[in-house]
């Protein structure tokens, strides 16, 4: 195919909500059988196109910023076998497109550039025409399964530290897309479908309580990591999930295996902590899960300060801090700098106030006045 060649303009109604099922295939399997079977008029269809469904990665879900025509895809390096512009918004003096690319020789970064991807996700996660067909009898056959959302989010919640805003998020079929038009950048969460907005209201999140847990997220996992937590909550068997549940295991060991446990702090805590700080973001989960990567060790520092002087006195994470902060101070080539110690006891007087201490007298060696050592 040419390089320089436009190959295809599209008609977006033909295709639009696509985008949020193309390698979720398993994230709309849940959502339906958790919705009391609602959502359900578009997965017949995906289950009759098989190639819709490929998980190989050669489908992609980008998010394009044209210069000029909207509906003009331009050619990479490999083959292109269908494309299509899903959706479209402007976007300050431009246009955010989303479009679905298929390339059978996988992904192709000279596509990307052309188009001027600026948001990537390249679909694989669970799910096959029968699986699908399969789960949507039984579904119509059992109804909701018997481990519904809110237990399972309670439950990861609980093995990876996370608290039950983040998981919200996280774990939602819905708001993990491709959105607009800054995706998860500065905090913007999705627009919920029903499930999900039912949830966010049983646990009175506020506004400022899910965007600090949005962002709180995004310094802490990518958008790939948290689409492929929610489709190995789909069993490989649909059957499994009325019979033991989603694959909890399965989720939680892929999240750990990247992420140390957390430290819990409520909803309410991740707020009062992060607000204004919203920079220190990174150094805070840093500290809270021990990780090994090392933000810049003034954030660390700030991070610090910021657990001392927000939490209550008694929360373990005032503790557990500076242990952690020793850990990313050692990992770091500044070895020498260190963060700050845990405020003082209220019964030891501030540092100005230390009774002053008698200082020694320097004396050069080899002077008149200097005594010999004994």
């Amino acid at each position: 195919m040419p390089y320089d060649k436009k190959i295809a303009i599209f008609d977006a109604s033909a295709v639009k909500g696509v985008e949020n099922t193309l390698g979720r295939l398993g994230a709309a399997v849940l959502e339906t059988a958790w919705g009391n079977g609602g959502g359900r008029a578009q997965l017949p269809e995906l289950a009759a196109v098989p190639e819709f469904l490929r998980t190989d990665g050669t489908w992609h879900v980008a998010r394009l910023r044209p210069e000029y025509d909207l509906g003009q895809i331009h050619s990479g390096r490999g083959p292109i076998v269908a494309a299509a512009v899903a959706d479209y918004e402007r976007v300050g003096h431009g246009y955010a497109v989303t479009a679905l690319l298929y390339t059978p020789d996988g992904p192709d970064p000279l596509l990307f550039t052309r188009n001027r991807a600026v948001e990537l996700r390249t679909c694989r996660g669970w799910g096959d025409p029968d699986r699908l067909r399969r789960a949507l009898d039984l579904i119509a056959e059992n109804g909701p399964p018997p481990v519904d959302r809110e237990a399972t989010v309670r439950a990861f919640a609980e093995a990876t530290g996370l608290s039950p805003a983040q998981c919200l998020i996280l774990l939602s079929t819905s708001a993990r897309t491709l959105s607009w038009p800054d995706g998860w950048a500065r905090g913007r969460v999705a627009a919920f479908r029903e499930g999900d907005t039912a949830r966010a209201r049983e646990l009175d999140l506020t506004e400022i309580e899910l965007r600090i847990a949005a962002l709180s997220l995004e310094a802490l996992t990518t958008t790939d990591e948290a689409v492929e937590v929610v489709e190995l909550l789909m069993p490989d068997d649909p059957a499994d999930l009325w019979r033991t549940g989603p694959d909890l295991d399965r989720a939680v060991a892929y999240w750990t295996d990247r992420h140390p446990r957390l430290t819990p702090l409520t909803t309410e805590q991740w707020v009062t902590v992060a607000s204004g700080a919203e920079d220190a973001l990174e150094a805070l989960i840093a500290l809270l899960g021990e990780r090994p990567s090392v933000p810049p060790l003034g954030h660390i520092a700030r991070a610090v300060r910021l657990l001392a002087d927000r939490l209550p006195k008694d929360h373990p994470a005032r503790t557990a801090a500076p242990p952690a902060c020793v850990t990313c101070t050692n990992t770091s080539p500044a070895r020498t700098r260190h963060c700050p110690s845990p405020p003082r006891s209220p019964r030891s007087p501030p540092w100005n106030e230390q009774p002053e201490r008698p200082r020694p007298t320097s004396r050069r060696a080899g002077s008149p006045s200097a005594k010999p050592s004994p």
